[in-house]
C-alpha cells in the first residue's frame, strides 16, 4: 500500500498544471490614422480582428470588417500590424472592408498559450486576449 501511495503522489507531482499566466495577456494599443496601425506586447498572436461597434459582442451580429489568422496555426502574427494589410505570418480570414470615418471599430487580438497544448495530462490550453476600440478617420 506504501509503494502505491508513493507512485500516486509521484504521479501527481509530475503533473504539472499550467494556471492561466497574466505576463502573456496582450495589451493592445491603436496608432490613429488611415489605416490604423494595430501593436500589442507580448509579440506573437494566433489572430487579430477588426469588428464595426465599440465592442468585441458586435461579432455576434455579424460586424466583422477584417480578420487575419496565424498560418502556423499557433502565435505567427507579430506586432504591429497595419489594417488590411496581409502581416507575415498571416493569412486573410475576412477581407478588409472600407472603415467609416468617425465610427467606431474594435481590434480583438488572440493569442495562444506559448507553452503549447499539452502533454495530455497537463492544462496548457490557455487563450489570451484583449481589445481596443477607436475612431475610424
Amino acid at each position: 500500500m506504501t509503494r502505491l501511495a508513493c507512485l500516486s503522489l509521484l504521479f501527481l507531482v509530475g503533473c504539472d498544471v499550467n494556471p492561466f499566466d497574466e505576463s502573456q495577456q496582450p495589451s493592445v494599443r491603436v496608432q490613429a490614422g488611415s489605416p490604423p496601425v494595430f501593436s500589442w506586447v507580448p509579440q506573437g498572436a494566433r489572430s487579430v480582428q477588426v469588428f464595426r461597434g465599440a465592442n468585441v459582442t458586435d461579432a455576434l451580429e455579424g460586424a466583422q470588417v477584417w480578420a487575419v489568422v496565424a498560418t502556423d496555426g499557433e502565435n505567427g502574427i507579430q506586432s504591429p500590424v497595419t489594417y488590411g494589410v496581409i502581416p507575415e505570418g498571416g493569412e486573410n480570414n475576412v477581407s478588409a472592408r472600407a472603415l467609416e470615418a468617425g465610427q467606431p471599430y474594435t481590434v480583438y487580438v488572440r493569442r495562444d498559450d506559448p507553452r503549447g497544448t499539452g502533454d495530455g495530462f497537463t492544462n496548457t490550453n490557455n487563450e489570451y486576449s484583449d481589445a481596443a476600440t477607436f475612431i475610424a478617420e
